[in-house]
């Protein structure tokens, strides 16, 4: 089982990524004459989204799927002590 630690530091770095791109993007659109943002931002953007949203959605489905799978099988998690 992956460590609280990994997990935070992994957290952390998607929605500082997140946030990047986002930020560039209002960045670029209110800095250029012409109101456009370039391709190279977009591209950026993109990959921010894809990557933010593969550690999110592959986290969910993977905690939904193995909580799942316990109650099919009658697992019940200890209380931490």
């Amino acid at each position: 089982m992956k460590s609280k630690r990994y997990t935070a530091a992994a957290m952390v770095s998607a929605f500082i990524v997140l946030i990047s791109g986002i930020v560039l993007a209002y960045l670029s659109f209110l800095t250029s004459k012409e109101g456009r943002i370039d391709d190279t931002v977009l591209w950026y953007v993109a990959q921010c989204f894809i990557y933010a949203g593969s550690f999110f959605g592959i986290g969910i489905y993977a905690y939904a799927t193995f909580d799942d799978i316990k109650a099919r099988l009658g697992i019940k998690e200890k209380p931490p002590e």
